[in-house]
């Protein structure tokens, strides 16, 4: 009986065990041109080529609400272990209700703000130790970030934005 329940044991850990998963996913990032004088050619195609998006941290929130959170690399490579389920990936920002760019909140429209803080990165699902490709997202190990100028982040309504020139 007790080598039964050893073996119970056992089985039961070993396939705890298994249901962690170690992912590799590679972010980057693109970012127009935010200057001010009239940008080259060269300068707007420099400007629409991916960069890794090094020392990004982003957070992996499960249905039950459990957050992990990993920081990429140089390269912009980022590591974590999960278990199997479903996850949100999330920027600091939205889950500390505050704005993308440490701005007072009075800069912002709190309505607005709402709706960002509820909005994704992407979506995981991770079944039997493989990460499954979706519709939305058919690379899910790659995650891809537009970000605005400063002057142009979401629910912004104290603009500073550079003159036009003439």
């Amino acid at each position: 009986m007790r080598n039964l329940i050893l073996l119970l044991a056992f089985s039961f850990f070993a396939t705890s065990c298994k249901t962690q998963t170690s992912l590799n996913f590679t972010v980057t990032y693109t970012q127009p041109y935010c200057g001010g004088a009239k940008p080259t050619p060269e300068i707007i195609e420099e400007s629409n080529q991916p960069k890794p998006y090094a020392n990004f941290k982003l957070f992996f929130v499960s249905k039950k609400g459990k957050t992990d959170s990993a920081v990429t690399d140089d390269k912009g490579v980022l590591r974590i272990t999960l278990r199997n389920g479903n996850y949100r990936l999330m920027e600091g920002w939205k889950l500390k209700k505050s704005t993308p760019n440490g701005q007072p909140l009075s800069d912002y429209s709190l309505e607005c703000l709402k709706t960002e803080w509820g909005k994704s990165l992407q979506t995981i699902s991770l079944v039997k130790g493989k990460v499954v490709a979706t519709k939305t997202t058919p690379q899910p190990l790659k995650i891809h970030l537009d970000l605005p100028c400063d002057y142009a982040v979401p629910c912004l309504e104290v603009k500073h934005i550079p003159p036009m020139r003439e």
